[in-house]
């Protein structure tokens, strides 16, 4: 395939993924270029870097998950910490700060000896001084590079008798923009735009852990007991219930769970982080909920951005859990009289189907539009009845919604042929 057609597939294929919502990661764009264009996997990724060193496409790290960006609808207002440049570039400057570092001694590599070096010894368009500023951080923060006192870098490798206390100059922030408007509920400082730059925790004790908002590394007594410091499990971020303004009852729950801050909170029904201007909030259990997948549905987002209990969702209410009890409980008497050839599934059996097959029991359904892309990917009943929720609800390139409900029917139709009665 043409180099400049490539590059036109590519392009294409990331605002796609982007319009749906959907991280344009290496998997996904290699998936997508392979089914719509044939290309092979390997093919892509080379073009892809191909694309990044020209500066025609922009590769970003969201919370540890690299992703790629069309540089032409790249907003100019987000910040280049969160740029990840080519591996060729990546090596260019780890070398340069290399041979800097060794003819220099003592003093190490600057960012202008750096740049300097990169525009005699390199081809193709230079990184301005911010964005090479950011790349030498990135790379102390991978362990290739170390940072002086001095602000000048060498090479991880040389001196290792010699350790730098230095730490990063680059602090802790969260996202931008999340779903929850300004409220009662406070969200930690920000440093930058909406892409998360992760960095690396693990070298840091969980005992000289401090707050974001308050800067306390101990536990605090508020509220007639003492409250221990929440840890976001995606992305580090460390707070007091009290702090983000959590009631008594709040902060003891999120302290005997796993908790995600409010910039990294995923809707507890379809486990996506997507779309997060339809993220609600409860404020009885601190779990996100897309207006869409809440039961019943919310069309209308409250003015204060939160819902003040999720009681009315199946996935919550104590009164539909004991519901839920009570039909499973009946179903199960039920089938206990039946006579066996009763508790067979009414559902079809659709390991004979052949694509069309497959197509035309989804449109039946009323879902037309997303059985074309069943159709487009040759799925049949045996194919139907090995896919996983993931496979339906990002492999098949349609809106999350319809996909959620599509996935229901693939489970109906999985459990169809089986015999309860064994």
């Amino acid at each position: 395939m043409a180099s400049q057609k490539c590059k036109e597939c590519i392009l294409q294929i990331i605002d796609q993924l982007r319009q749906r919502k959907a991280r344009p990661d290496i998997v996904r764009i290699c998936h997508m270029a392979a089914r719509k264009h044939g290309m092979k996997w390997q093919e892509t990724e080379s073009h892809l870097e191909k694309l990044v060193e020209s500066g025609t496409v922009v590769k970003v790290d969201y919370k540890g998950n690299v992703s790629y960006r069309n540089t032409a609808k790249w907003k100019k207002t987000h910040s280049w910490k969160k740029v990840v440049h080519s591996d060729k570039t990546c090596k260019n400057i780890i070398s340069a700060v290399q041979e800097i570092a060794q003819n220099s001694l003592e003093r190490g590599a600057s960012v202008k000896d750096v740049e300097k070096w990169l525009s005699t010894n390199t081809q193709g368009p230079q990184i301005e001084r911010t964005q090479l500023r950011a790349a030498l951080d990135k790379e102390v923060v991978n362990g290739n590079l170390k940072k002086l006192p001095q602000g000048t870098y060498i090479s991880s490798e040389s001196n290792p008798e010699k350790k730098i206390t230095e730490k990063p100059t680059t602090s802790v922030s969260s996202p931008g923009k999340r779903g929850r408007p300004p409220s009662k509920r406070k969200k930690f400082k920000k440093t930058h735009g909406p892409d998360f730059e992760t960095l690396s925790f693990g070298k840091r004790s969980m005992d000289d852990a401090s707050c974001d908002y308050c800067l306390q590394t101990e536990p605090i007594v508020r509220r007639g007991f003492k409250e221990g410091i929440l840890v976001c499990q995606d992305c580090n971020a460390k707070a007091h219930p009290s702090c983000m303004g959590y009631n008594a009852i709040l902060a003891r729950r999120t302290l005997e769970s796993p908790w995600q801050c409010i910039d990294c909170k995923t809707c507890t029904v379809c486990q996506d982080s997507g779309d997060p201007d339809t993220m609600l909030f409860c404020d009885a259990c601190d779990k996100g909920y897309h207006m869409t997948c809440h039961e019943p549905a919310i069309e209308d987002k409250p003015q204060d951005g939160n819902n003040t209990s999720c009681l009315p969702t199946p996935y919550d209410s104590a009164a539909s859990s004991e519901d839920d009890n009570n039909r499973i409980e009946a179903k199960r008497k039920s089938e206990e009289r039946s006579p066996p050839e009763q508790k067979k599934s009414s559902c079809p059996d659709a390991s004979r189907w052949g694509v069309e097959d497959v197509v035309k029991y989804f449109s039946s359904l009323g879902y037309k539009d997303q059985a074309d892309a069943l159709q487009d990917q040759e799925i049949d009943g045996q194919s139907l009845l090995l896919m996983k929720r993931s496979d339906v609800l990002t492999g098949l390139s349609i809106r999350l919604g319809p996909a959620l409900k599509m996935y229901q029917h693939v489970m109906k139709l999985q459990l169809g042929g089986m015999d309860t009665a064994n």
